[in-house]
């Protein structure tokens, strides 16, 4: 009787609370979460209460009783696992988001190093090219300038062709580079400048020696030129070679 007792105080205080929460909420405006519940718990409290049999009415109560403290400990073990829930899906998104960041760094990362390559090519292409043109610029000043060479040794040759073919207007004084004579004994002589005088009279004779420097002069009279040497009055009349 005492256990009934106790079991039936704990179930209408169970009762009692559920039907205070449940009026609570409404007081508030808003709606209970377990009004359901509650009213069906209070109708099994008064079904247990309306059975006559002391035993029967007791192991009612037990039964509710056990049935209330499952759905308590269910309750709990949920609200946990939500708990848990929410926090492992906090950590995950905490997770994410360092990945997200460590992502974001990355890729910018990435981006610069793509710039500073593409700035790095740009800048090597440039220079090729720069000494792609000098090189060329280079080349052309190389050819001009041996162009400007031949024309100056065109030019020097055409000079000294034409002095080699033309006489001397005054007192000149030439080396004399190879001496040799014609079937006739008159003699012929190549001077340094490479022009070849020859001796028109025997009856004019002045010895021509390779290596010494003689001179030669125009005459007085008409197209005649003389061959001599310092320090001899004798003077021999030639001819200039054509």
């Amino acid at each position: 009787m005492k256990f009934f007792h106790y079991t039936a105080l704990s179930l209408t205080a169970l009762g009692l609370t559920a039907l205070m929460s449940t009026s609570a909420a409404q007081a508030q405006g808003r709606p209970a979460a377990n009004d359901n519940q509650n009213q069906s718990l209070a109708n099994q409290l008064r079904v247990c209460a309306a059975i006559t049999g002391s035993t029967e009415r007791l192991q009612c109560f037990d039964s509710l009783a056990a049935r209330l403290e499952g759905d308590d400990q269910t309750r709990g073990a949920a609200a946990a696992s939500r708990g848990q829930a929410r926090a492992a899906e906090a950590r995950l998104q905490g997770i994410q988001q360092r990945e997200a960041a460590h992502a974001e760094r990355d890729a910018r990362a990435a981006e610069r190093e793509v710039r500073e390559e593409e700035r790095g090519s740009t800048g090597a292409a440039q220079r090729d090219e720069a000494l792609r043109q000098a090189e060329a610029r280079a080349a052309e000043a190389e050819a001009r300038a041996r162009a400007a060479e031949a024309r100056e040794a065109q030019r020097r040759a055409e000079a000294e062709e034409r002095q080699r073919r033309e006489p001397p207007s005054e007192k000149t004084y030439y080396e004399v580079v190879d001496v040799w004579q014609n079937p006739a004994g008159l003699q012929r002589m190549r001077m340094d400048n490479g022009q070849v005088w020859m001796q028109l009279s025997s009856a004019d004779r002045v010895q021509i020696r390779e290596g010494q420097r003689y001179f030669i002069e125009p005459g007085r009279v008409g197209n005649s030129f003389f061959i001599g040497a310092d320090g001899s009055n004798r003077r021999m009349r030639v001819q200039l070679q054509r």
